[in-house]
Formats: structure tokens, sequence, C-alpha cells
């Protein structure tokens, strides 16, 4: 396992998340200091190594404790250090929707868009990953054949278009806003390195389950299409897969509203004719 020293400088990998050996929480803020000698994850084996050494209980107590300084990370109880995320809000028609997508390698389930640093700066400014995660995996557009841009995703769009198959006519620009919430978790974050110190205000959480610190953005985006006329891919596919990753959204109750798959709303498809119909229909009586 490499050391945080191993990479100094802006050289970017596809993934980088130290395991670090001194973390505490004073009142809502969570300070972090980093050493050249802190093992770094350079890929998901790794940090998958890590999660099965965390000590799950240590780590509850230490959160649950109400002293004014709380170590969370100790070298014998080490903590991985980030991931960004994005919680998308579609709103449309004037309801609210969490977009979610299936993850089919581990770790496998509904997540949000999210993912590690690249590089030393996005380590140390932990929104950057999470817009750059935002821009990977978010694909919108309707069945006219419009795709709707995110801020910060036309690179990654123009990149891709051919890649991803979409015959697109028109691309629209849209708006996000971050939702202001009352959390009353970790709301900041302090990075220090050997030479630098950086401040990150926002909703942090620590899993005790894996040992891992995170940061979630909440974003609303306003879309002005109809959920009928709605399409949605995970954008970030692996290499020579088509687009079918399912993508899923939920309301405010946790129910699914809408479920997709290259695409298209699985959930609004109709039956070709009264036959196949039939054929997926138990043939039970009420008698």
């Amino acid at each position: 396992m490499l050391e945080l020293k191993d990479f100094s400088g802006e050289r970017g990998v596809r993934l980088l998340t130290v395991r670090c050996t001194n973390a505490w929480l004073e009142k809502s803020t969570l300070f972090v200091e980093l050493s050249e000698d802190n093992k770094i994850f350079t890929n998901s084996r790794e940090r998958i190594t890590h999660f099965e050494s965390i000590e799950t209980r240590w780590l509850q107590s230490q959160l649950a404790s109400q002293d004014e300084k709380v170590m969370i990370a100790t070298p014998d109880h080490p903590l991985e250090i980030l991931t960004g995320d994005v919680c998308p809000i579609l709103q449309i028609e004037g309801e609210d929707y969490i977009l979610s997508f299936y993850r089919d390698i581990m770790p496998q389930g509904w997540l949000i868009p999210g993912g590690c640093p690249r590089s030393l700066d996005e380590l140390l400014n932990p929104k950057l990953i999470a817009v750059r995660e935002a821009a990977e995996e978010i694909l919108i557009g309707d069945k006219k054949g419009n795709i709707y841009l995110l801020p910060d995703s036309k690179i990654q769009l123009e990149a891709n278009l051919d890649a991803w198959k979409l015959e697109s006519s028109t691309i629209i620009p849209i708006n996000i806003k971050e939702v202001p919430l009352k959390w009353e978790g970790i709301t900041a974050l302090v990075i220090r390195t050997k030479d630098k110190e950086t401040r990150t205000e926002g909703s942090f959480t620590v899993d005790p389950f894996t040992g891992s610190v995170a940061l979630t953005l909440y974003w609303r985006i306003e879309l002005f299409v109809k959920l009928s006329e709605l399409k949605i891919w995970d954008g970030e596919r692996l290499p020579d897969r088509p687009l079918n990753r399912p993508a899923r959204l939920t309301d405010k109750k946790g129910r699914t509203v809408a479920l997709f798959s290259g695409g298209d709303n699985v959930l609004s498809a109709s039956w070709m004719n009264p036959e196949t119909g039939a054929r997926a229909t138990l043939p039970f009586s009420d008698n």
C-alpha cells in the first residue's frame, strides 16, 4: 500500500483516499491531520480491506460521546478521508423526486452520484469531487431528443455523446440550487497537511461501518418536462457497456415512482397486446 508522499503535487489518479490516523471532532467541526506517511487507497480492493478492518463499536462509541473534543481516528483506528456525493432532487411538475442509480459493482445497491478524489486538489477541496461525479453520472433527457445539461457537465457531455450513442436535437442548460438544510451533524471539515490547511463548510457524515467520511451536497434541479416524457441514464458506464444501469426516482415517502433502463421508464411501459399481458398474469381465481 502506497503512502501519501508518493502522490505529492498534482498527479491525478482514478481513486485517491487517505487512511488517516489523527482526526477529532470539536462541536460540529471535524479536524483531520494528514501525514506524509499515511497510507493511501488507489483502488477499490484496498478500500474494501479498510472497510473490513473497522472496529464499528469503537467508532460508534466515539461518535456518541458528549465530550467537547472526541478522537475518531487514531493509529489503531484509522479513518478513510474522503468521498463526495450529490443528492439530486428533481423538481418535475411541482413535485420533488430523489434520483439514484443502481451500482452493479462493489459496493452494490442504490446510490446517489458520488465517489472518491482523483487528485490532491480534490482531496483538499471535497466539493470538487461531488460536482465532478454528478457531471459524470447524471444524464437527463426527454423523448423529444433533448439533453439537459448540468453546470460543469459540458466537457463530459461533449466527450461522451458519441460513446453514449444518443441522438440529441437540442442541448438545454439547466440550473441547480443548493438546498438549505438544518444539519445537526458535522457542518465543517478542516484538513491539515504539513504545508496547507483547508476548510470546507457543508453536510458531512462519518460512517461507523466503513470508517469513512463523506460530504453530501443537496441539489434541487428544476425540469420543465413531464414525468411521462422523461428519460434518464447513468452516464458513468464501464468500457464497452451500454447505458443500461438502472436509475430510479423516489418520492418524499421513499416510494419508487419511476424506474429507468436504457433511458426509458419501464414502469410506464404498456403491454404490446392482450395476449402478452395474459402470459404475465397468474391464472388464479377468486374461488
